[in-house]
């Protein structure tokens, strides 16, 4: 369905909506002390991008419009069509089933809604460009703001009350020292925790992916004006993010940017190596809390297949489920986006690497159709994203991860590849 300049503006809003959100609601709980801002705004991106979604499905079928769909888009509805026949079957209380059902098919949902989208030329570069200057303000925002003495973040934003007001776990924190935003990694250097640029996201998990997505994106795209500065940008912010899955995903972007193009089998052959890793250290050295944890979830995720062919039930089990224990050492799938997916689905759950194995055909597909740059850089973005779905539960989350599922989605359009190729303005 051809894009209206409106509609791409609301994209455009979505984006920024999603990236502000969280320092805007810890600024707002600063000065009102309403647990509005803690409880209910957040979700309310999630609200606005359904909300979305039922208008543009409404319109399509009340105007009759027609739409094809391939194979990756059929998957993706049959995934969709599980989870919720899920519902019936689960004995979790409804929360943990309303939390867990979004967890696991938001991703997803998201990236079908946007492949039915389809934007001009000149659309889609504005669309990029837009991202990487709001992208650019929110790393130049956690520059200046790790310049700033660790009150900032206590005293005036009182964010420590904003997260025991928030925490389902009714934990209390005084200072975001004794938090994650505070790493240990250079302790044996600096003798304390160092502070980890948490920008406007307020947490450093989620900001890592969101660099981890324009840096890769930047470093194979030809549409991205001030591109190299780009990437010093988020190199660096990367790095002071301290965010494993951003420093892996280097390594992962360095395989590819010495092939210069797509490889679907060097994409099965990393997976199947870090599977290896995870099996060796879940076997050898078993159940440990600490990073280790996310490769021991990945095992775990598949491995409890054997004796739960169809998952403990939707909500149920994973880092929030309501009966399943252990996941905090990565036992039962936890810490592990895939293996969260697997714990509560069973085998159905292997639809999404299936469907994720696809993505990378179709782009691998299209690039040789094409020769645009942009299908390398939506390649190994896709491939990046997959091994943090392996290693990260919080790869499910929709904060750090939507600006993934939007250009996996756009650029999934069949008809997209007619409008990049050569940089036709159609």
């Amino acid at each position: 369905m051809r894009v209206h300049n409106n509609f791409l503006y609301l994209i455009c809003f979505f984006i920024a909506y999603v990236s502000l959100l969280n320092i805007f609601n810890v600024l707002m709980f600063s000065l009102t002390g309403n647990t509005f801002f803690v409880k209910v705004m957040p979700a309310t991106k999630d609200v606005f991008f359904f909300t979305v979604v039922l208008v543009i499905i409404s319109f399509i079928v009340m105007h009759r419009k027609k739409v094809t769909i391939n194979i990756v888009q059929k998957l993706v509805l049959v995934y969709i069509c599980v989870v919720f026949f899920s519902i019936l079957i689960s004995d979790a209380s409804s929360s943990f089933i309303l939390f867990n059902i979004r967890r696991i098919s938001e991703f997803l949902v998201m990236i079908l809604f946007f492949s039915l989208m389809e934007l001009s030329y000149k659309q889609y570069v504005f669309l990029v460009n837009f991202s990487f200057l709001l992208g650019g303000f929110v790393c130049v925002f956690g520059f200046l703001t790790l310049l700033l003495p660790i009150s900032f973040w206590d005293e005036f934003l009182d964010v420590p009350s904003y997260l025991n007001a928030g925490s389902y776990l009714k934990m209390s924190v005084a200072s975001i020292y004794n938090t994650s935003s505070y790493t240990s990694d250079l302790i044996f250097l600096t003798g304390e925790k160092f502070p980890r640029m948490i920008s406007t996201y307020v947490e450093s998990t989620t900001l890592g992916s969101f660099f981890t997505f324009f840096f890769v994106y930047a470093l194979f795209s030809r549409l991205v004006k001030y591109r190299r500065l780009y990437l010093l940008l988020f190199f660096t912010g990367g790095l002071l993010v301290f965010s494993k899955a951003f420093i892996f995903s280097v390594f992962i972007v360095g395989i590819y940017y010495l092939l210069k193009k797509p490889s679907v089998s060097v994409a099965i052959a990393i997976v199947i190596i870090l599977f290896l890793i995870s099996a060796g250290i879940s076997i050898y050295i078993g159940k440990i809390h600490g990073g280790l944890a996310h490769f021991i979830g990945f095992y775990t995720g598949f491995d409890l297949l054997i004796n739960n062919p169809l998952g403990f039930g939707l909500g149920e089990a994973g880092n929030r489920g309501q009966f399943s224990t252990g996941t905090v050492n990565g036992g039962n799938g936890g810490e592990s986006g895939i293996g969260n997916i697997l714990a509560q689905i069973g085998v159905f759950g292997l639809l999404v690497p299936i469907i994720f194995l696809k993505l990378l055909s179709f782009f691998n597909k299209v690039y040789y159709q094409t020769y645009s740059a942009e299908y390398v850089a939506i390649f190994v973005v896709t491939v990046v994203w997959f091994i943090i779905l392996c290693l990260s539960a919080s790869s499910l989350g929709l904060t750090g991860n939507y600006i993934f599922f939007i250009f996996i989605g756009i650029l999934l359009n069949s008809k997209m590849k007619a409008n990049l190729a050569g940089g036709k303005h159609t």
